[in-house]
């Protein structure tokens, strides 16, 4: 008598082996997608404070501008991962802060927001500003 594995054994492992597989490497991917929407939510939001708290810090008026998957601040421009997309309602696409008091010049009530928009699950993440220029995330 002979020992082993049939044909049909190998082949019904072989195929448990392949499902566990590949439901481990959607997991994982579908993961990092997060992780890249999370760190370039809290780039922004880190980036929006900063220039805030300089223009505060008496250096004069501070702004941010915002283009399509990037920004610009201090004469840097900080690139997002290509399938995040920025919009805003800010009247020539950027913020500008007041020195001293970190208020936003010509503030318009409802022409106030960032969008932060992931272009491969179209999920959306809005930040809303109120005059003095607190930043609010929103789910």
């Amino acid at each position: 008598m002979t020992k082993g594995f049939t044909l049909i054994e190998m082949i019904v492992v072989i195929g448990i082996g392949l499902v566990i597989l590949t439901t481990t490497t959607v997991l994982l991917l579908g993961g990092q997608r997060r992780v890249v929407k999370i760190s370039a939510e809290e780039q922004i939001l880190s980036d929006i404070r900063s220039v805030q708290t300089k223009a505060m810090s008496g250096l004069g008026a501070q702004s941010i501008s915002f283009a399509n998957n990037s920004y610009t601040t201090d004469n840097y421009v900080v690139n997002l991962d290509n399938n995040i997309q920025l919009t805003t309602t800010f009247a020539g696409s950027s913020i500008v802060f007041l020195a001293v008091s970190g208020e936003i010049n010509n503030y318009v009530s409802g022409s106030d927001t960032v969008s932060i928009t992931d272009a491969t699950d179209d999920t959306k993440r809005v930040i809303h500003f109120n005059k003095y220029g607190v930043p609010i995330l929103e789910n």
